[in-house]
């Protein structure tokens, strides 16, 4: 009798949903009292721009339309089972209930389908989700967030596999076949420039690399630039779902947790910490969940520069993490500062680099160009890639040389500059002297001074006929 009352329950909502999308057009559609207290924005794939008016209300805006919406709606990249090449939302100003990169799928036959899904959060207030992802049964091939002001209260890389409408919730996934999930998100990119806080309510924040609940992400990469994120809990993985790759980076900010996962299945992860603080860091995840999975199978992670308070191996599958230099591993630089590490001493390995450039000085003549070659080694052999990524190349004098992030110092004019290549803290300099004449200056000058002589001449010539 249950199963049969739910059937009954399903077909109306997803005769709902069909005549939601029924009406579904190519300019966004805004429906309101969807659910009690939710309104919803369908972008339709349109390119939108979330912001404020005179009035202070919060609009979506569209080539030359505008609409006013309540700080209660959803707001959708694309609608109900669409197809969609590109979405594209930017937020600059407002207050919303959450912010999706894709749409709503209601099963999967009829699921939401988006090539490249692009979600800029500048600023406003998203007082529950933003997703890179879409709702229920949606696949999205690439997805691209970014946030680099604002207030939220969570932040998935991918999308949400679960939905509670009219108190009942549905799903497009399950515990059992993770890898399988109606929800999708094949490469999701998440990077933080800056998040100015919690949306009032909230004491703690949540960011995810992957997925909301049974979510499928097959690669992301997650950057962490900035922002004060010490009130923020950040996870390498999905909430509950699969991801098979994570790359993560910490380059700045203040992160109060970070662990590489929480439940659900993470194939591998690689984390690199250059930068930032980190108050209480998890190799694995930070506590014991009730979950039926809740296994990391990799995990690559390189302290490279910045300040852990408190470094800890964590937990996977139920059990404390070994670092076991083989499957799970833990390379550290000098450069990195650690107040209380409780991991053993033999279970972290040492990573030392060297940088060396092909010359210290160079002598150029105005307009040419000079490549400097930056040579990196490390001890162990191998993790040249890693260093060779933060390398950076910068000129204390742009007007005599600049120099670009190859190492290709292009002269400009008479003088001195000097060149730095830098990794973390270590710094090789080189000295820079422009001077001489290009071969085009040198003839403009000769022709300068010969122009008094040839008139001398044709003068002379002249006076001579005419005699």
């Amino acid at each position: 009798m249950k199963k049969i009352i739910y059937s009954m329950i399903m077909s109306l909502f997803l005769l709902f949903l069909a005549s939601i999308s029924s009406y579904a057009a190519d300019e966004p559609n805004y429906v309101k009292n969807f659910d009690t207290n939710v309104d919803v924005l369908y972008a339709n794939g349109t390119d939108i721009v979330i912001d404020v008016n005179e009035e202070n209300q919060t609009v979506v805006k569209w080539n030359d339309k505008s609409i006013a919406i309540s700080e209660n709606t959803i707001v959708f990249g694309t609608g109900v089972g669409e197809q969609c090449e590109t979405t594209s939302i930017i937020m600059n100003n407002g207050k919303v209930k959450s912010v999706v990169a894709g749409g709503w799928g209601n099963s999967k036959s009829e699921k939401d389908q988006v090539n490249n899904a692009t979600v800029v959060i500048n600023g406003g207030t998203i007082n529950e989700g933003l997703y890179g992802g879409g709702f229920l049964y949606s696949e999205i091939q690439n997805s691209n967030v970014v946030v680099n002001g604002g207030y939220v209260a969570r932040i998935y890389a991918g999308g949400a596999e679960a939905v509670t409408l009219h108190s009942i919730t549905y799903d497009s996934g399950s515990e059992s076949d993770l890898k399988g999930s109606g929800n999708r998100v094949n490469n999701a990119n998440l990077t933080i420039n800056n998040i100015e806080g919690l949306p009032d309510g909230y004491m703690e924040g949540r960011i995810y690399a992957g997925g909301d609940k049974y979510a499928y992400v097959g690669s992301t990469n997650l950057t962490i630039n900035g922002g004060d994120l010490s009130k923020f809990i950040v996870t390498g993985a999905g909430e509950d779902g699969y991801v098979g790759h994570s790359e993560v980076e910490i380059a700045g900010g203040t992160i109060g947790t970070y662990r590489s996962f929480s439940k659900g299945l993470l194939e591998e992860i690689n984390l690199e910490m250059f930068g930032g603080k980190v108050n209480n860091f998890y190799v694995g995840a930070d506590k014991d969940e009730t979950a039926k999975t809740k296994q990391m199978n990799k995990a690559n992670v390189f302290l490279l520069g910045g300040d852990i308070e408190t470094l800890q191996a964590g937990i996977n599958n139920a059990v404390p993490l070994t670092i076991d230099k083989q499957n799970y591993n833990v390379y550290l630089t000098d450069f990195i500062e650690i107040q209380d590490n409780q991991i053993q001493a033999e279970e972290l390995d040492k990573l030392q680099y060297e940088l060396k450039l092909s010359t210290n000085n160079l002598v150029m003549k105005p307009n040419t160009t000079e490549q400097i070659v930056a040579t990196i080694t490390t001890n162990p052999e191998g993790y040249e890639d890693i260093f060779r990524s933060m390398l950076k190349w910068e000129t204390n004098n742009p007007k005599v040389a600049t120099v670009s992030d190859e190492g290709v110092v292009t002269s400009q004019f008479w003088g001195n500059a000097k060149i730095t290549a830098s990794i973390l803290d270590t710094i090789s300099t080189v000295d820079v002297k422009v001077t001489g004449m290009t071969e085009s200056l040198l003839a403009f000058i000769i022709i300068i001074l010969l122009i008094p002589v040839i008139i001398t001449i044709i003068t002379i010539y002249v006076y001579l006929r005419r005699r």
